[in-house]
C-alpha cells in the first residue's frame, strides 16, 4: 500500500486519503533508510538483484542514497564492470537480468543522480549483452533514463536498441493478426451453424406445411 501511494501521481483524493499516503510513504521511506544504514557492511557483497531491489525501491520514494550506498553504487553495479574498473566486464554482466538493469537506470534517474561518465559507460556496454532479452517495459524505461540523465549511448549501440523494439512491434503484429485470424474464423464457424440451423428449421416448417394441406384435403 506504501508503494502504490508512493509511485501513484497526484489525484483529486480526499484530504484524509491523502494524508495517510503521505505518513505511510514517510514511514517507508524511515524504515528504507534504516535497512540502507544497517546493510552498509554488507553493500560490497550485494548481488545484481539486491542492487537492482535498492535503486528502485529509493527511486519509488525518492529516498536519496547516503553517500556510503553511493560509493558501492559506482563500484559494484554494472557500469562498474567497464574495463576501467573490471577487466571482466563482458562476463560480470549477464549476471544481470534485463529487469535488474532497467531498475537500476530508472532508479538513478528518478532520484535524479549524475553517475560518472565512466559509469554510463560501463552500463551500456553492459547492458548490450542483454538488450536482445529486452522487452517493452525495459526498453521504454532504460530510454527514459538515459534521456533523464542527459546521457546519448553510441550510434551503433541505439541502432541495435532500434532493431530489437521493431522486432517486438513485428512480434505484437504478428500475435495481432493470428488472434484476428481466429477470430473470423470462428465467426464463420458459428455463422455457418447458424445458416445450417436455419435451413434445417426451414425444412421442417415445409413438412409440416404439407402435412397440414394433406390433411385439409
Amino acid at each position: 500500500r506504501c508503494l502504490a501511494a508512493a509511485g501513484s501521481s497526484s489525484s483529486s483524493s480526499s484530504g484524509d486519503s491523502s494524508s495517510w499516503d503521505e505518513r505511510c510513504i514517510a514511514e517507508a521511506q524511515l524504515q528504507l533508510q534504516q535497512l540502507l544504514s544497517a546493510c552498509q557492511p554488507l553493500l560490497p557483497r550485494l548481488a545484481p538483484r539486491d542492487w537492482s531491489n535498492v535503486l528502485w525501491a529509493c527511486g519509488l520514494l525518492r529516498l536519496q542514497p547516503g553517500p556510503e550506498v553511493l560509493s558501492q553504487l559506482w563500484r559494484k553495479t554494472p557500469a562498474g564492470f567497464s574495463t576501467s574498473l573490471n577487466p571482466h566486464s563482458s562476463s560480470a554482466a549477464t549476471a544481470w537480468s534485463p529487469q535488474g538493469l532497467a531498475n537500476v537506470l530508472w532508479g538513478c534517474a528518478r532520484l535524479g543522480l549524475r553517475p560518472p561518465r565512466v559509469w554510463l559507460q560501463g552500463f551500456e556496454a553492459a547492458a548490450v549483452l542483454l538488450l536482445p532479452q529486452f522487452g517493452f517495459q525495459e526498453l521504454a524505461n532504460m530510454l527514459w533514463g538515459f534521456g533523464e540523465l542527459r546521457y546519448a549511448p553510441s550510434e551503433a549501440w541505439m541502432q541495435q536498441y532500434w532493431q530489437h523494439a521493431a522486432g517486438l512491434v513485428q512480434q505484437l503484429q504478428a500475435v495481432s493478426q493470428d488472434a484476428a485470424a481466429g477470430a473470423v474464423a470462428r465467426h464463420a464457424v458459428n455463422a455457418g451453424r447458424v445458416s445450417s440451423s436455419q435451413g434445417l428449421q426451414q425444412q421442417q416448417q415445409q413438412q409440416q406445411g404439407q402435412l397440414v394441406d394433406e390433411a385439409q384435403e
